[in-house]
């Protein structure tokens, strides 16, 4: 009687098959999910961004609410205006904004936050907004430099993130006759 048994080739080449399938599959994905994650990078900067300046909008439309009036739109008396702080622009102290700080967790990685540590405005890069109030105090116009970290003004492919908030004019009643 003659035994056979499998030689240690046949035994391994199935099984290095498929480790090799398994680890192209692993591979393809691992490769998918980067790409994946690279993409929805700017995304979530520019989403961080607009969420910020959405906060603000909304904070400006609970003072008119209460005050039944517009705060100033240059940067110091708005956010002091909004933060409740006792003053001309808020007598009451009310509180309409109570915005999360920008926090260091680790030397490469930070909590997003609507403010830094100087209280001021920042976009989802970490930067502080550009602040422009036209000359009759109607339109607050703000601007993130975006990912680039430059003002791209008029420039074509430009990145920055523009924000107009405007002070809507007061409607006229129409009376019908």
């Amino acid at each position: 009687m003659v035994l056979v048994t499998p030689t240690s080739a046949a035994v391994t080449t199935p099984l290095r098959s498929t480790e090799m399938k398994l680890l192209t599959s692993l591979t393809f994905l691992i490769l998918l999910y980067s790409q994946a994650l690279g993409n929805t990078q700017k995304p979530k900067k520019v989403a961080i961004t607009q969420s910020n300046v959405a906060e603000l909008r909304t904070a400006i439309e609970r003072y008119r609410s209460a005050y039944s009036q517009y705060p100033p739109l240059e940067e110091a008396k708005l956010l002091v205006a909004l933060n409740g702080k006792i003053d001309k622009t808020n007598p009451n102290g009310l509180p309409f904004w109570s915005p999360k700080k920008e926090k260091k967790i680790l030397w490469w990685t930070r909590s997003h936050g609507v403010v830094n540590s100087q209280g001021r405005l920042i976009d989802g890069w970490g930067r502080q907004f550009y602040w422009s109030v036209s000359d009759n105090q109607q339109t607050l116009r703000l601007t993130s430099k975006g990912k680039n970290g430059v003002f791209d003004t008029g420039k074509a492919g430009g990145d920055d993130l523009y924000f107009t908030l405007i002070k809507p004019i007061k409607q006229r009643s129409i009376e019908s006759k």
